[in-house]
């Protein structure tokens, strides 16, 4: 991380060290970024540096060895990635802080990751500990859309915003790691960080539900009985809302190169680009059929069935097809 904050961060980078090394280390940081960033490791960096000997955090001593795998007894994270922030968890934090610290550093750290999908009554007690600051106690919160941060939250904390990767930087430091481009562009255009981009191209299944894609459109573009494939194979693969998003993120990659070839534009399934062409062309609407994707991804949130809504979905595609009413 250190190395990233280094090359991709430099600004971001030296305001840590320079707090750090003026001893002016704040009460509370706001990381303020994108969704595609690590936040929440560039949260564990500034945690590490603040108990790290060194100007920054090492990465090698004991403390931030422990402050990486979770095992630091005065830190505690609260992922509001994952599900909402509730008032329980901020005055769980408020609890276990008000006790004298753990470690040799006596110093006690809480990060908030998307702070922003907190409940009211999470983010009214939490304003009320950061009014109150206690000199051994550090706040680490990060944000993907500041806007949705209450001001009296922003106010509180040194707002240090992170700059997003260029696109073409990102595939080129992808590919170096002997991702084929074609998944470099396609994992690009939707994960804004290398870590993220070998990790969700290594898991594995990325492949699988890529092929079947691949699979779907020799489908179409053969006239095959599309909702056998889709009840069959398609539903073999998705098992979950994990599977079914990056179904979803694919399939917008898919339904822009449809837009991008019919206005010669640069597509990113390069390796397929005949197929991209031939389906294209039997797309009546595409621009209506990444509509109806980004619908579905938006109730992704809710307590919803996966095999319904992906048979919903995919049933509501095939109906802007040409011949395939």
């Amino acid at each position: 991380m250190r190395e990233y904050l280094e090359k991709q961060q430099q600004v971001a980078f030296r305001s840590i060290v320079n707090t750090k090394k003026n001893g002016s280390f704040p009460q509370a940081i706001l990381l303020n970024g994108i969704d595609d960033l690590p936040l929440l490791e560039i949260a564990k960096y500034v945690a590490a540096s603040i108990v790290c000997q060194d100007e920054s955090a090492c990465g090698n001593c004991l403390d931030c060895l422990r402050i990486e795998n979770g095992s630091y007894s005065d830190l505690i994270i609260i992922d509001g990635k994952k599900e909402t922030i509730k008032k329980n968890e901020v005055q769980m934090v408020q609890d276990q802080f008000n006790k004298s610290a753990l470690e040799l550093a006596g110093k006690k750290i809480y990060i908030i990751n998307y702070v922003e999908n907190s409940t009211k009554q999470a983010i009214n007690g939490l304003l009320k500990f950061l009014e109150e600051p206690d000199e051994s106690l550090y706040a680490i919160l990060t944000t993907a859309n500041i806007s949705n941060v209450l001001p009296t939250i922003v106010s509180r904390c040194l707002n240090v915003r992170l700059k997003n990767i260029p696109k073409s930087e990102l595939i080129k430091q992808v590919s170096e790691n002997d991702i084929p481009y074609e998944d470099c562009l396609i994992l690009a255009s939707f994960i804004g960080n290398k870590e993220e981009m070998l990790e969700e191209y290594q898991g594995g299944t990325y492949s699988k539900i890529k092929d079947c894609l691949i699979e779907f459109l020799k489908q179409i573009h053969q006239q095959e009985n599309l909702l056998f494939f889709i009840g069959t194979q398609m539903n073999d693969i998705i098992n979950n809302k994990v599977d079914l998003g990056l179904l979803l993120n694919l399939l917008e990659v898919v339904y822009n190169d449809f837009i991008n070839i019919k206005n010669n534009r640069e597509i990113s399934f390069v390796n397929h680009e005949e197929l991209i062409s031939q389906v294209s062309k039997l797309v009546i609407n595409p621009e209506r059929s990444l509509e109806k994707i980004l619908l579905v991804r938006g109730k992704l949130s809710a307590n919803v069935n996966i095999k319904l809504m992906l048979d919903s979905l995919f049933i509501s595609l095939k109906g802007d097809l040409y011949g395939q009413k």
